[in-house]
């Protein structure tokens, strides 16, 4: 199995490495692989039942409003966990995105919650997780107030271009006033910002917009 399959290697890289290997064997006994492609739905809301695990590829967890609105919830990488609040409470008003071409493996329905009560060190290992996400949420709701210009802006333009993606061009037809206004500075400062991260590599501009070269990288901003 090469790398991009193999659920235990990408399990090796993240929460469930903390699992005592009979039990992450048992958790993955009857898995269902699931390919996504860059701008589709890998779940809505009602549709995850089971733990999914990010295996290859970068997803976009989001909240849409009725309206049609969205909001970031989580980005999501190789090793991740998506899913664990709809084990635990049966539901999750979240959609999963592919941001790039993406894999992930689903457990089937029920099997945690059986691990749970059969052996005491999955409960607390799923509380433990829990504990992670939550502040995972807390952490984005102070994205705004406290986040560097650098790791807002990388932020906001895969959010912008995330949400009218088609295929796996990843482009934002923004300008830089309107991206100066969503993420609370000005022109200037998004000018300098926007020729960084082509320096880096990250972005490139054109007629066309600005283009995403690298979304992983710039979900993951350092301060």
């Amino acid at each position: 199995m090469n790398r991009s399959t193999d659920p235990r290697a990408a399990a090796a890289e993240g929460p469930l490495a903390q699992l005592p290997p009979e039990v992450l064997t048992r958790l993955l006994d009857g898995h269902t692989v699931i390919r996504a492609a860059a701008g589709n739905v890998l779940y809505r809301p009602g549709e995850s039942a089971g733990l999914h695990l990010v295996v290859e590829g970068l997803l976009r967890v989001s909240m849409v409003s009725e309206e049609g609105r969205q909001v970031t919830v989580r980005y999501a990488r190789r090793g991740d966990l998506l899913g664990l609040p709809v084990v635990v409470s049966g539901a999750a008003p979240v959609y999963a995105y592919a941001v790039t071409n993406a894999v992930a493996v689903a457990t089937r329905p029920g099997v945690l919650p059986q691990l749970a009560r059969r052996d005491p060190r999955v409960g607390t290992w799923m509380a433990d997780e829990l504990a992670v996400r939550v502040d995972g949420l807390l952490q984005e709701l102070a994205m705004n107030a406290f986040w560097p210009v650098r790791r807002r802006l990388g932020r906001h333009l895969l959010d912008l271009a995330t949400e009218h993606q088609q295929g796996e061009a990843l482009v934002v037809r923004a300008s830089h006033q309107e991206l100066a206004d969503a993420v609370g500075t000005v022109r200037e400062v998004v000018a300098r910002t926007l020729a960084a991260l082509r320096a880096d590599g990250l972005v490139s501009g054109g007629p066309g917009g600005i283009r995403l070269l690298d979304p992983d990288a710039l979900a993951h901003l350092p301060d």
